[in-house]
């Protein structure tokens, strides 16, 4: 897979220059990539099928930061608001297990297989990790299952990888206990 430059490079002058500026320009551009995802988010959050157009549209990096900043905004929004929406916490668990059973459906179409060996394992990747978000939310309470969390401050909520984009400071941020990177 690759991404194009936002910018060229000129690889001109000295070594260590030039590959400081292909470095920058490297990052910038993944960056951009990140940012026209974050687009699809409300999107695929709605319609597990827009996920589909997201695995042939970006590279599988970034649709697997897609499908993992949807379960967290889906689940950070039903530990929020749960108290208010008795029906949220059957909802969210819906959505999840939605995404899932998309992406295990598309593993058998004829879609699939017209396309290079590397998107399907791209395909199965997603479907290894809404696999396990699925069942860190469907855990029993006694084994931290997100669907008992009632804070967004609670250490079972805190303890997993969360993924958001900060749009003004155009960062993804992945946050782990109380720690952002």
């Amino acid at each position: 897979e690759s991404i194009k430059l936002v910018e060229p490079i000129s690889c001109v002058g000295a070594v260590e220059d030039w590959l400081g500026r292909l470095c920058a320009g490297m990052c910038a551009s993944v960056r951009d990539v990140v940012k026209q995802s974050t687009t699809e988010l409300a999107v695929v959050a709605g319609n597990e099928q827009h996920l589909k157009q997201c695995i042939d549209r970006f590279p599988a990096q970034i649709t697997l930061l897609i499908l993992q900043m949807v379960w967290t905004i889906q689940v950070s929004d039903c530990i929020i608001n749960r108290s208010r929406n008795k029906g949220l916490v059957a909802d969210t668990s819906r959505k999840i297990a939605s995404i899932k059973n998309f992406l295990v459906k598309y593993t058998t179409s004829p879609e699939l297989e017209s396309k290079p060996g590397r998107v399907r394992t791209n395909v199965e990747t997603l479907i290894t990790i809404q696999v396990h978000q699925e069942e860190v939310w469907a855990a029993p309470q006694a084994q931290g299952g997100l669907r008992y969390v009632t804070s967004i401050t609670a250490f079972e909520w805190l303890r997993q990888a969360r993924f958001t984009f900060k749009p003004e400071k155009e960062l993804c941020i992945i946050s782990v206990a109380d720690a952002d990177t």
